[in-house]
């Protein structure tokens, strides 16, 4: 009997083993499909492992993501919503659900599960990108570029980043020519191109709407036309389309042969306009499936004379593959106004209302001025008569402004504030998507009254669509234009159907779209250059009824005769612009016009750093080639370059290099000079060069006074003398100690406790036992210590810590004596969930760190502002280390909830011992080395977190500091840390 037994579970496990690698076997194709575009076949391969592990919430999300990759959203959210309902503390169904609830307009549920992974280390950075989206609807264009900043540099390849960042900055209210300087720096910091093939390619067509790739394409059989291609995304019921499809429907077909190459994951059965694009030519190429590579060698074989960008940095883009020559001369235009960055990118398009005297600098391409327009607007369907302007009835003025709510920036608040002053009678009417969500909705209806604008003087509507919308601008008189980022197509909407519109303008094309629009209907006066002339303006045509009436008759007509309405006008006149250009190409006369200077040194320096820190290596030293190119000078980039070296472990070429450059260097460089090469001496064992640089240091002047602490603390290091610490301190005759350690292994605490046993003094009548207790119990065993007030002294101490000064117990107790709760590290105020990043003067440790520098020795590390050795007045400790007698904490016991947030419950603990008038102090020198790093935020997010961030009410959408700044000295021994820091702290 048990003989069958044994044998029917060894079958279990067989079957077992067999089901678990065919599902991860089919895991690995359904990841490769992803990878490479498919994910319609992804979606099957993903429903069949679902039929076999119907409650895994990983097949949920990745499901959810591919639907959200084909713009199903509805599906998205569907399967995203029931991952997050299978596991609502999975890290990644809470962050997919909340992007899911923003997508819905739901911004109010989805902040909170954003906060609670905001410094999750796996999901920070996409985060941060969503936190960013969320400002964009908040209409904070200033925050929303800081978020992207930070998930940019977190993440300095990703492409997706960066656009994002780029596209943010657009919106700020910032000027043109640090929009140009940008974006010239994301294409000159690109990361190379690899020549790795994901999809092979042998034969290129068109079979339906898709492309299918057989092998090498075969090259098209060249014409005397002129080859124009046309690479976009947004070949659907898109605003683009508005510009792009007139012109392709236009040109003649006699002079050139037009191509398509489609990025849209959107079906032409499902839109109406995708199929008409389809119609234009016969070489429509869906190419959103194709890798890079296999796209650039489709690209090449069509020997393109000319390829139009539509995309710029907008979504769905490729624009990084524009850094490359796919045809013998490369435009952008109608979609994306900045620059894209690239000089390989020939010419933009623009008009003579855009181009100035002055405009080379905020563009990398050469101008291509067109005769008159720089888009032709045609929507090429039935649009509403719109009747007589509604002030004729209403006997007041209604303004109005459709569109993205993050173009509405301070200045242009300011403006409308006047105007509306001016005018009391009239309104305000605001369309916008963003306007469905009650969240950002009440967020941007208190941004109006914060600038001063009466809430009655103001209509804040939905969006409407179809005819809807276009019937909705007879509620309008006159359309106030954003700035610096103006309208585009709400701009030619409204003017299309008669509503005028008051422009500022800036000096690039994407603050002078709306002076390009009005000029080309013959109404230049309504186009303005000031703030003040803005004001004025809108008040003088708000008093003008015959103007306003006027401009409703004959705009439309205008609209139609000008290249900005008329397809075939614009076309010829685009046409004749592009025949133009290739013979300059002929002939070698392109040449490059621009003038877009490099971003400042510091801004660099800084980039470089934080990406470095960020540990990606090779985009930190494009950064910084970048520098030195333009300021082949710069010490920052010089001092980076060998911290580089030194985290590489090349010592002795960055002390070479700093040698080398040092009389090039300014003052402030020349300090961080010597101290590094200072600390590079001790690394080498080299005191006597060390302390003749650190004498050097301390004539020069004007030093920082992190310089002058860092400067100390090396110097202490050469000098320190062990002798004066052998000294033993008189203790307390009688003590009982708990040393408490959170571990799953009994090993670790008797390790810990040999270790102590071994490198810190016991004296003979002193009760110290050692305890080890289960992570997910120890909150029920804290309790119980404080309750029963035994023993006199509890020392939580978390498993990866190893005392070594020797006067250890002694220090825990004479400290204990002047506060009730003892750390090693802590905040002095607790301004953001990390707190261990927030400038110095808000925190102070001292701890010891094997060295990531140098191997076989350690780090002295200490962070704060002075020189205590005891900090008082912390407001919260590290959960790494606590000293408390049971028997002074009253009823204020750990939150047991908070037991699956690993420290954070310590932290919060100390907080609210804090808040209960406890003091709180930090011991810097308990020579406490960190012998491994715990992680922090495990895949999974916690009650724990969720309740520390309603307790602390912290506001997701707070910007982070994130200041690493501390001063260190590398060591020998961690003994010789204790002594060091003993004579350096005060």
């Amino acid at each position: 009997m048990l003989k069958h037994i044994l044998q029917a579970i060894k079958n279990w496990i067989f079957r077992l083993i067999q089901y678990m690698l065919s599902v991860g076997a089919n895991l690995e194709r359904a990841d490769k499909l992803m990878a490479s575009g498919e994910f319609n076949l992804a979606i099957k391969e993903i429903k069949n492992y679902l039929r076999r592990d119907p409650h895994n919430c990983n097949l949920y999300v990745a499901l959810g993501n591919c639907y959200d990759q084909l713009g199903d959203k509805a599906q998205f959210k569907h399967h995203i919503e029931i991952a997050y309902r299978l596991d609502d503390t999975n890290n990644a169904c809470i962050y997919h659900w909340a992007r899911a609830l923003v997508i819905s307009n739901q911004c109010e549920l989805a902040l909170p599960l954003l906060a609670i992974i905001k410094d999750s280390t796996s999901f920070a950075e996409a985060v941060n990108s969503e936190l960013s989206g969320i400002c964009m609807a908040l209409g904070d264009a200033y925050r929303a570029k800081e978020f992207q900043m930070t998930a940019w540099l977190s993440d300095f390849d990703s492409l997706r980043h960066a656009n994002a960042y780029l596209f943010r900055l657009a919106y700020n209210d910032s000027n043109d020519l640090l929009l140009a300087q940008e974006h010239q720096f994301w294409a000159e910091t690109l990361k190379p191109k690899t020549n790795r093939l994901t999809n092979s390619v042998s034969g290129v067509g068109t079979q339906g709407s898709s492309i299918y790739l057989t092998g090498q394409p075969v090259a098209k059989p060249k014409s005397q036309k002129i080859r124009i291609g046309y690479w976009g995304a947004d070949f659907h019921e898109h605003s683009v389309r508005y510009f792009a499809r007139p012109l392709l429907a236009s040109h003649s077909t006699d002079r050139f042969e037009v191509f398509i190459y489609s990025e849209d994951t959107v079906k032409p059965s499902a839109d109406v306009q995708a199929k008409a694009y389809r119609e234009i030519t016969k070489d429509f190429y869906d190419v959103h499936s194709l890798s890079d590579e296999a796209l650039e060698t489709l690209l090449r074989s069509h020997e393109l004379d000319i390829l139009v960008d539509l995309m710029g940095h907008t979504s769905a883009n490729r624009v990084h593959l524009l850094k490359n020559k796919f045809a013998k001369i490369q435009i952008t235009g109608l979609a994306y106004p900045p620059t894209t960055g690239h000089s390989s990118i020939d010419v933009k398009m623009v008009d003579p209302h855009i181009w100035t005297a002055e405009a080379s600098q905020y563009y990398t391409e050469n101008p291509l001025i067109l005769p008159e327009s720089l888009w032709c607007f045609d929507p090429m369907e039935e649009v509403p008569y719109l009747a007589e302007p509604p002030v004729l009835k209403n006997g007041f003025v209604t303004f109005g402004c459709y569109g993205n709510v993050a173009k509405i920036t301070p200045p242009i608040l300011a403006c409308w504030y006047l105007i509306l002053q001016k005018l009391p009678m009239s309104r305000l009417i605001i369309q916008s998507t963003v306007l469905i969500d009650k969240t950002t909705t009440a967020a941007f209806r208190k941004r109006l009254v914060e600038a001063g604008i009466k809430e009655e003087q103001i209509d804040l509507k939905k969006p409407s669509f179809g005819a809807a919308y276009w019937e909705s601008y007879q509620e309008i008189d006159i359309v106030l234009d954003t700035y610096p980022f103006n309208g585009g197509t709400t701009s030619c909407f409204a003017a299309y159907v008669g509503v005028p519109l008051i422009t500022l303008s800036g000096k690039s094309l994407i603050s002078r779209v709306g002076r390009s629009i009005m000029c080309n209907l013959g109404f230049p006066e309504f186009a303005v250059d000031t703030a003040k002339n803005y004001v004025e303006r809108a008040i003088e045509v708000a008093s003008d009824t015959n103007l306003i009436a006027k401009f409703r008759r004959e705009a439309p007509q205008r609209f139609k005769e000008s290249s900005l309405g008329n397809a075939k006008k614009f076309a010829l006149g685009f046409e004749n612009a592009i025949e133009k250009l290739l013979e300059q190409h002929a002939k070698n006369e392109l040449g490059s016009h621009s003038s877009v200077p490099a971003l400042e040194q510091e801004v660099l320096l800084q980039r470089a750093q934080m990406v470095l820190y960020n540990g990606n290596v090779a985009a930190a030293t494009r950064i910084l080639d970048l520098c030195l190119k333009h300021y082949p000078d710069s010490g920052g980039a010089m001092l980076l370059k060998c911290r580089q070296l030194v985290t590489e472990k090349f010592h002795l070429e960055a002390l070479n290099l700093l040698k080398q450059e040092h009389p090039k260097l300014s003052i402030e460089d020349a300090h961080e000079a010597l101290l590094l090469e200072a600390r590079l001496n001790l690394i080498l064992n080299e005191p006597g060069a060390a302390l003749q640089v650190l004498q050097k240091q301390a004539l020069m002047p004007e030093p920082s006074d992190t310089q002058k602490m860092q400067g100390e603390l090396l110097s202490t290091a050469l000098s320190f003398d062990v002798s004066g610490e052998r000294e033993l301190p008189t203790y307390p005759a009688q003590q009982s100690i708990l040393v408490l350690v959170p571990c799953a292994s009994a090993k670790i605490v008797e390790e810990i406790e040999r270790h102590m046993y071994a490198n810190c003094i016991h004296p003979e009548r002193w009760d110290i036992t050692y305890q080890r207790c289960e992570p997910s119990e120890r909150l029920n065993v804290y309790n119980d210590l404080i309750t029963s007030s035994e023993p006199g002294l509890v020392l939580v101490m978390q498993r990866n810590l190893r005392p070594w000064n020797r006067n250890f117990f002694f220090e825990v107790v004479a400290s204990l004596e002047h506060c009730e709760l003892l750390g090693c590290a802590g905040a002095l105020a607790w301004r953001q969930k990390d707190w261990s990043v927030d400038a110095p003067s808000f925190k102070a440790w001292g701890l010891l760190r094997p060295s990531q520098q140098a191997q076989d020795m350690f780090e002295l590390q200490i962070a704060g502002a002075d020189r205590r050795k005891i900090v008082d007045g912390a407001v919260v400790l590290d959960g790494k280390f606590l000293a408390f007698k049971p028997a002074l904490m009253g009823e204020l016991l750990f939150d047991e909830d908070m037991s699956d947030s690993q420290s954070l419950a310590e932290e919060d603990w100390s907080n609210r011992l804090h808040l209960s008038g406890k003091r709180l102090s930090i011991h810097r020198n308990l020579g406490l080395l960190i012998t491994e790093s715990l992680v922090s935020f495990p895949a999974h997010s916690t009650q724990g977190q969720q309740r520390l961030w309603e307790r602390l009410n912290l506001d997701p959408l707070s910007l982070s500091i994130r200041d690493y700044s501390s001063i260190s000295v590398p060591i020998k021994l961690p003994e010789d840390g204790v002594v060091i820091a003993s004579q350096y702290l005060n």
